[in-house]
């Protein structure tokens, strides 16, 4: 087989995301490449052996669905390789040696179509299916390597659902009839549904992600996705926190004959004076509790969403008492239910208060009463804890240490402060500048 030698390597060497596995083959100077269809993240590709690593470091670390994953892709590039040999090994025999009917004969045994037939539009609604599948056995990674949270595909398949409803009064969707036209169709029936605007935002931003992985895996050619007019337009909702002293009361409100609330009341509590997310708070174990090199008591913990290292010192002194209630874990709560419970302890704390919340909807600005208390949900408790932080004098970048927030103007959404308390906030600088200066 001297020249027709199968050689395996990768279209992207240098890329972050996986990349298509490529079966070379010379002969009479000329090489042939063909995909196997096969893709792989560059740095799990061994070059020397031509197959998925078997490093025992790199694959320790590795979600067992990857491990599958790579054992498949080795046993798909053996099989590949046997049918080439064993069809050099014919045409040799037959003097019928070519690269063209290599090129047929491989492209046969990978499924593919011949050219003369007509290829059928790719379905964003089928890729949608097959995508939140690889999402959901952790097949396709997210750009860091990690898979997706259950949040994330949640919310890919409710988008999913949105555009396919959307496809049955426009037709059956193909990629490529994604235009600036279907664009505005589908937010005119978004409106005709009420959808807020954040709902549309969502889908587009969602449609816009799966029309770019599909496009990286040559599903279609079309780039409409990258228009600048192809956008997802989001809004700030005037979402709420809770004050101190609404802390406070929930905090002092005896629950001891509801058990189920008390769990949920207490869970909350330690999301309010820890400033994480609920798939962070509602984790915490004794092995979290470390102390600085000077005894300050803190929180250590790598979070799950973006695995970053945060320190939360104990500035609250319920969250000691809390967390040593359950002896340093986390009272244990799903989050729907934790959503509705904690609307019902907010409301027996007496965090009843009316707020307007103006927001678009079917297009139009509508403003809606609702009482506070069911208002609160899981997240509310990580903006009230950076916005109680900021109004105690904390600067933005202090508090993003605890929050793990890199942008400041992410973060800076965080902070729920009206225009009145902010003046109160400035006016006490001032006080304590001047009180500075008559006791010097």
């Amino acid at each position: 087989m001297a020249g027709l030698e199968p050689k395996y390597t990768i279209r992207e060497p240098n890329s972050i995301e996986p990349t298509y596995i490529r079966v070379n083959i010379r002969y009479k100077y000329k090489e042939l490449k063909v995909d196997t269809g096969d893709k792989i993240i560059p740095i799990l590709w061994d070059k020397d052996n031509q197959r998925p690593t078997t490093d025992r470091k790199t694959l320790r670390n590795l979600h067992p669905l990857v491990l599958k994953e790579l054992q498949y892709i080795s046993l798909h590039l053996d099989e590949i390789d046997y049918f080439i040999r064993d069809l050099v090994l014919d045409l040799k025999r037959d003097k019928t040696i070519s690269l063209e009917i290599i090129k047929d004969k491989l492209s046969e045994f990978l499924g593919r179509k011949k050219e003369d037939e007509p290829i059928p539009p790719a379905i964003i609604t089928d890729y949608y299916d097959n995508l939140i599948e690889r999402m959901s056995n952790g097949t396709f990674l997210t750009d860091k390597g990690t898979v997706y949270t259950p949040g994330t595909i949640k919310m890919h398949s409710v988008c999913k659902n949105q555009i396919a409803s959307f496809g049955d009064i426009w037709g059956q969707l193909a990629f490529d009839s994604v235009s600036n036209d279907f664009y505005t169709k589908f937010i005119t029936y978004c409106h005709s549904k009420n959808y807020k605007q954040n709902t549309i935002g969502r889908a587009i931003k969602s449609l816009k992600f799966v029309m770019k992985v599909a496009y990286k895996e040559s599903f279609h050619t079309n780039e409409i996705f990258k228009d600048e007019d192809f956008k997802a337009n989001m809004e700030d909702v005037d979402n709420i926190y809770l004050r101190v002293d609404e802390l406070k009361a929930m905090y002092d409100l005896d629950l001891s004959n509801d058990k189920v609330r008390e769990r949920a009341r207490d869970l909350f509590l330690i999301g309010c004076y820890t400033g994480q997310r609920f798939s962070d708070y509602s984790r915490f174990r004794p092995e979290h509790i470390k102390s600085t090199s000077n005894g300050t008591k803190v929180i250590d913990i790598v979070t799950k969403k973006t695995k970053q290292r945060v320190i939360i010192p104990f500035l609250f002194p319920e969250l000691d008492i809390l967390l040593k209630k359950y002896n340093y874990h986390s009272p244990k709560a799903y989050e729907q239910d934790l959503n509705e419970q904690i609307k019902e302890v907010g409301k027996r704390a007496g965090i009843t208060g009316d707020i307007i919340i103006a927001e678009k909807k079917g297009g139009k600005m509508i403003e809606t009463l609702y009482k506070k208390h069911d208002l609160i949900k899981t997240h509310t408790a990580r903006r009230s804890c950076a916005t109680n932080l900021f109004k105690m004098g904390y600067v933005p970048l202090e508090i993003m240490k605890i929050t793990g927030h890199t942008s400041e103007a992410t973060f800076l959404k965080y902070i729920k402060v009206s225009k009145e308390e902010n003046a109160e906030i400035m006016m006490s600088k001032i006080n304590e500048k001047e009180n500075d200066k008559r006791s010097e």
